[in-house]
């Protein structure tokens, strides 16, 4: 009944509550996709460049600006789309579909790299491990397999599995998006010499009695927060 307040109001709510959720989506984002860009850079996964901070406010600027001038640029792709008519299909559909394809792979892999480095350093300092894990037997090793991380990978196999069967322009682009980005990752390795796989010297030990070593912008708030 129009005469329910509920009927005026929690429309207005969803609504509101919608706006908010995207804000803080696109912020987490930008956020997130520039820090871990800093990360990879400083490795040398990707460019140096980008692991430059700020001196007076000690954060990635570098980053933080180009991921906000690509997610503007993904604005005007789906308003130039959607003005032009383009595509058959809705903008919006084929912007979420590449993130799906690309988010989906990035945790496969990040819960398969969890597995395996689980078992190849053992050794490593480790704050939390994923518990309820159990042992195989696998080329005749042990291996440690954490329940976790496999129902992540299948979970997310799954659903990238329906988004390949169901958005013929998600597959296409986002195949060749993710073909775009290795042959871009070699060809960096090679330009600064470095094999693919090759790990930087240092990168390996994460014990906190030498993590300021390793991370000298922020040596003095981790001796005071070992010595506490």
């Amino acid at each position: 009944s129009q005469a329910n307040p509920l009927v005026i109001f929690l429309p207005l709510w969803v609504g509101f509550m919608g706006f908010l959720m995207l804000i803080m989506s696109t912020n987490t984002g930008v956020i997130g996709a520039s820090r871990v860009t800093y990360s990879m850079a400083r490795y040398k996964i990707m460019p140096i460049w980008f692991s430059k901070i700020d001196p007076k406010f000690r954060v990635p600027t570098r980053t933080i600006v180009i991921f906000t001038l690509a997610s503007i640029g993904f604005v005007l792709f789906v308003w130039f789309m959607g003005t032009y008519r383009i595509s058959k299909e809705d903008p919006t559909v084929i912007l979420g579909d590449l993130y799906n394809y690309g988010a989906l792979v990035s945790f496969m892999i990040v819960n398969l790299a969890l597995i395996r480095l689980r078992n190849k350093r053992p050794e490593l300092y480790r704050p939390y491990k994923s518990p309820f894990a159990f042992n195989v037997n696998f080329r005749g090793k042990d291996t440690i397999v954490p329940i976790l991380p496999v129902l992540g990978f299948t979970v997310c196999l799954f659903v990238w599995i329906l988004v390949l069967n169901l958005h013929e322009i998600g597959k296409i682009v986002g195949t060749l998006w993710f073909i775009v980005g290795i042959v871009l990752y070699l060809m960096y390795r090679r330009h600064i010499k470095l094999n693919w796989k090759e790990p930087l010297p240092g990168t390996l030990v994460t014990h906190p009695d030498i993590a300021h070593e390793l991370h000298p912008e922020i040596a003095e708030e981790i001796k005071r927060r070992d010595n506490m």
